[in-house]
């Protein structure tokens, strides 16, 4: 089945874009498509920079409740 998701936050920083990729990005049969240009230092310019990065390491920082 095909899924098509447009995140509103482009530079995969936070929010429902970043949880979607650390959901996805372990599958060969997920694409990322950037609409937008996107800041130094982000997850998203890190993968445009680098096309042929294959692994990546990254901080996950998980709230919950106390």
């Amino acid at each position: 089945m095909v899924q098509v998701v447009l995140a509103s936050v482009p530079d995969m920083q936070c929010g429902y874009s970043r949880e979607l990729f650390l959901q996805w990005c372990s599958s060969a049969k997920n694409c990322i498509i950037l609409t937008n240009r996107t800041q130094p230092g982000t997850l998203s310019r890190i993968l445009i920079d680098n096309p042929l990065l294959r692994t990546i390491t990254l901080d996950v920082c998980l709230f919950c409740k106390l």
